[in-house]
């Protein structure tokens, strides 16, 4: 009994949104974005560990491929993080591409944190783009790496 309200509160907790920040140059806010373990910013991230993240959204118009992308913006240096998988078709859960307008889909991302001893703050933005290069959807999350 004990194991089943532990897998429960887990599973719950897995799936609380997040706040998040709307992107100020292109691309629809999410309908919603969990991170596992943060339900508001900033997200700690620890070195070494893996990121969960889902984000719900709705496309607007025939979408046949997504590419994600994520940024990262330490002590004022933007770099793009390189995803293992960048073809977000492959990592939506229960849909697929490609995707009709107005269609609902959530992607599913796993990051490692990458192992470093530096502790900062963090701003990342994570985006997906169709097959014409169109942002559709955006948003950006404070975190720090603790």
């Amino acid at each position: 009994m004990l194991r089943i309200i532990l897998v429960t509160v887990l599973l719950a907790s897995s799936a609380i949104a997040t706040t998040f920040d709307s992107c100020t140059d292109g691309g629809a806010a999410p309908t919603a974005v969990a991170v596992a373990g943060c339900a508001e910013q900033p997200c700690d991230f620890a070195p070494g560990t893996k990121v969960v993240v889902d984000v719900d959204f709705t496309v607007d118009e025939d979408v046949t491929a997504l590419a994600a992308h994520v940024f990262a913006t330490v002590q004022g240096l933007t770099i793009e993080y390189t995803l293992d998988n960048p073809n977000a078709c492959e990592l939506l859960q229960d849909s697929t591409c490609p995707l009709d307008d107005g269609e609902a889909a959530t992607y599913h991302l796993e990051v490692e944190i990458p192992d470093i001893t530096l502790k900062s703050e963090v701003l990342l933005k994570f985006y997906l783009e169709d097959q014409s290069s169109e942002r559709v959807t955006c948003f950006q999350l404070d975190g720090q790496v603790v």
